[in-house]
């Protein structure tokens, strides 16, 4: 049931003009979602974006995504972003919300700048205030996956040093750990959304289903702004963003270890880009990924699995053969 009254709504606009024109895709990460958001939401000329491809480029978006981020209840960020939700709808377009900070805030580079602190039901709660009704996307992917997929996408970016499996649950996320893994029970999530925003509104896919075409996800959730299948379909070009393989690049260990202390970080930091990039790409050596074994993964699976039983029961879903039981 869709709970309402509970908010503050004054400076709504019409919410039955919001229902019909706003999507709200959370993630979560390493799904397909910045393919989404950089080759179908963002090149789309039928809607209007802000997520995560255009927040530093774009106020607009910068503003509607802090007023959904920040539990700091500032009125006036609350009322800019009202006011640019309104600019946009009135171009008759639909606007559609992509942002993975809004599933996995603290764990995005984004956090670095902002204070962002993930509870899926505050998150959800702010989400409505700030737009009112809309349809909401949820794209899942089997939790042990996930997360090896996640912690390959930081070794990429040197966001984590470690590839042993049990080294970077100790000395890369350390006490963030438990916080990540309690983001990834799927039927607390969704409940958090649909509990708000009403089951009707409230859309899951899984990932395994559209591995080789991430474009359907979007081709879909468009459809429910009435826009054409044909005008998505092929706008993909069936590419895909942050596609990685069995190896990266990157410093050697024991020197990554010690440029992250704090002393040497700060000398670090007085180096100009142009001296340090070019030095950081010679002294860079190739490593492999290190993949979970199938044990590991059983036992990941273990603590989500009457979790995602329960999810994909109340939703209808067959996920059986998807590696989420």
């Amino acid at each position: 049931m869709k709970e309402k009254g509970h908010f503050s709504l004054k400076s709504m606009i019409d919410t039955t003009l919001k229902n019909k024109f706003v999507g709200l895709h959370i993630g979560l990460p390493k799904t397909g979602t910045t393919s989404l958001q950089a080759l179908c939401f963002e090149q789309h000329p039928d809607i209007s974006y802000f997520g995560q491809t255009n927040v530093w480029d774009s106020l607009e978006a910068k503003t509607v995504l802090k007023a959904i981020l920040f539990d700091n209840n500032d009125a006036q960020l609350r009322d800019d972003a009202n006011k640019v939700i309104n600019k946009f709808l009135s171009n008759d377009k639909p606007l559609v919300i992509s942002d993975e900070a809004l599933s996995l805030g603290e764990f995005m580079l984004r956090a670095g700048r902002w204070p962002i602190k993930t509870d899926h039901e505050l998150i959800a709660k702010r989400a409505y205030e700030v737009l009112g009704e809309a349809q909401v996307l949820i794209v899942l992917r089997n939790q042990p996956d996930w997360i090896e997929s996640w912690q390959k996408q930081g070794l990429k970016n040197s966001k984590y040093i470690e590839r042993n499996y049990d080294l970077w649950l100790k000395n890369d996320l350390g006490e963030s750990a438990q916080h990540l893994f309690s983001l990834l029970d799927y039927e607390k999530l969704y409940k958090a959304y649909a509990n708000v925003f009403g089951v009707d509104n409230v859309h899951v896919k899984l990932y395994e289903n559209y591995t080789q075409s991430v474009e359907e996800i979007g081709v879909d959730f468009l459809c429910l702004f009435g826009i054409d299948p044909k005008r998505t379909q092929g706008i993909m070009a069936d590419k895909k963003k942050n596609v990685s393989g069995k190896k990266f690049n990157a410093l050697p260990t024991a020197m990554y270890k010690i440029i992250r202390t704090k002393n040497i970080k700060k000398i670090i930091s007085l180096i100009p880009k142009s001296i340090k990039n070019p030095l950081r790409k010679i002294l860079q050596v190739e490593k492999k990924y290190i993949s979970l074994d199938e044990g590991c993964k059983t036992k990941i699976l273990r603590d989500y699995e009457d979790s995602n039983r329960r999810l994909f029961d109340l939703l209808g879903i067959n996920a059986e053969g998807l590696g989420y039981f």
